[in-house]
């Protein structure tokens, strides 16, 4: 049965994957973008279906609503979806073809996001996308019946030809991200990045500009530079390494126009590569890049790469900058569960119940001035000064596995099926688990 919170986790999926191509966490952030699309009708569409094949194969192999709620496992879906609608109009078979890639972008992007965090502790970014496209352009080409009644020409419109050629090539290369490479998307997609995050706006401004320099010097044309739409890819590594994966700082932003830089001689030569094959470079230089800068960060124990999300730049900062004294950046520390003053009651390996796998527990208890734990008779759960209270995490971590339907035992009770109770497990990145 098909409940509210279903379809409610259905559309927070559906928006967030369109809001997650450009870092953002706001489902209206996704719905502007989803609008946005719609300015070539073939697009939007091809972007629709391709988010919801991938939404209903991950529902058929039997991932919950809840799973796929942030569009994590879908904005490659959709990346996909407009690239196929950027090359083919809409038909029966182009969006039979839609619908068989944004299945198989689900079941890459699965894959990919597991092994890569398993093994090197990395996000997914578009490798699924570059894969899964990639694979549509070559295929395609022995395909004759897609040619004959689906291949056109992209429509060329929305653009003003009032601005630089600088900033008109700034505007292009925004809306070439969702496949749309003309100044009036660009335009609107720079708006709505200024109003979420003016880190991430001025980020993607400079590393364009940056990026189109380099590249411009070494091929003796700034204007012909500008006008590469692929210059996308030093907007998404600017951003991505200056704001998003990294606590905004100078350092953070050194690195990010560093990666821009490298990202040039990149570009360049996967063009020439690609055109062999008649494909576009796609994010190429983008997930390069922005991987093997965040896998050396890590190598390196950078102390401000960015270990839990809110939302925009401003908001990660204004948690690193709030919670910097709490956690210890260390190998071994960890702050307590609580906050205010508690006692240990029981320690490692003690002479009651931390004993064989349980051995390596804590108990904390809140004592009164009395050193009494508890008020009145201590019969009831309430009676206890410890209850009741808020347990927060003493780590920065991954929440594994929770556990909150086992009722409270009574004062003097034991469960001794269920030895660990409700608990939270919590991976640290520095390699350990936390269990409370």
């Amino acid at each position: 049965m098909i409940t509210a919170k279903d379809i409610h986790g259905f559309f927070s999926s559906f928006f967030r994957s369109y809001a997650d191509v450009f870092f953002i966490r706001s489902s209206l952030g996704g719905m502007a973008i989803l609008a946005l699309t719609f300015l070539n009708f073939n697009s939007g569409i091809s972007g629709v279906l391709a988010v919801l094949s991938a939404y209903l194969t991950a529902i058929l192999l039997g991932y919950q609503s809840h799973f796929l709620r942030h569009g994590f496992y879908t904005y490659n879906a959709l990346l996909v979806g407009l690239s196929i609608g950027f090359l083919f109009e809409l038909s029966p078979l182009s969006l039979l073809m839609i619908s068989i890639a944004g299945a198989l972008t689900l079941v890459i992007s699965l894959v990919t996001a597991d092994v890569l965090y398993k093994l090197f502790g990395l996000q997914v970014l578009s490798i699924p996308f570059i894969v899964v496209s990639s694979l549509v352009y070559l295929s395609s080409a022995s395909f004759s019946n897609l040619y004959v009644d689906a291949l056109y020409v992209t429509p060329q419109f929305y653009d003003f030809n009032l601005f630089p050629y600088w900033l008109s090539g700034y505007f292009k290369s925004m809306g070439a991200i969702i496949f749309l490479p003309n100044e009036l998307t660009g335009l609107l997609l720079s708006l709505l990045l200024l109003l979420y995050s003016r880190i991430l706006f001025l980020l993607s401004l400079a590393g364009f500009l940056l990026g189109v320099s380099l590249y411009g010097l070494f091929i003796g044309s700034l204007e012909h530079a500008a006008q590469d739409i692929s210059s996308f890819n030093y907007i998404l590594i600017a951003m991505a390494l200056g704001g998003i994966f990294n606590i905004p700082s100078i350092k953070s932003y050194t690195i990010a126009l560093l990666g821009v830089a490298i990202a040039t001689l990149i570009a360049s030569a996967g063009q020439v590569f690609w055109s062999q094959y008649g494909l576009p470079i796609f994010t190429l230089p983008f997930t390069l890049i922005t991987l093997s800068f965040i896998y050396l960060l890590g190598l390196i124990k950078y102390p401000l790469r960015t270990e839990a999300f809110f939302g925009s730049p401003e908001e990660n900062l204004d948690y690193f900058i709030s919670n910097k004294g709490r956690f210890i950046r260390d190998e071994i520390a960890i702050s307590p569960p609580f906050q205010g003053t508690w006692h240990c009651w029981q320690g490692f390996d003690d002479n009651w119940t931390h004993q064989g796998i349980y051995k390596y527990a804590y108990d904390f208890l809140i004592f009164d001035s009395s050193q009494k734990s508890y008020q009145n008779q201590g019969v009831l759960l309430s009676d206890y000064y410890c209850y009741g209270k808020e347990v927060t995490s003493p780590v920065n971590g991954r929440v594994i596995q929770v556990v909150n339907l086992l009722p409270d035992n009574s004062i003097g009770s034991v469960d001794s099926v269920n030895y660990w109770g409700n608990y939270v497990l919590i991976h640290d990145s520095r390699g350990f688990y936390v269990k409370i």
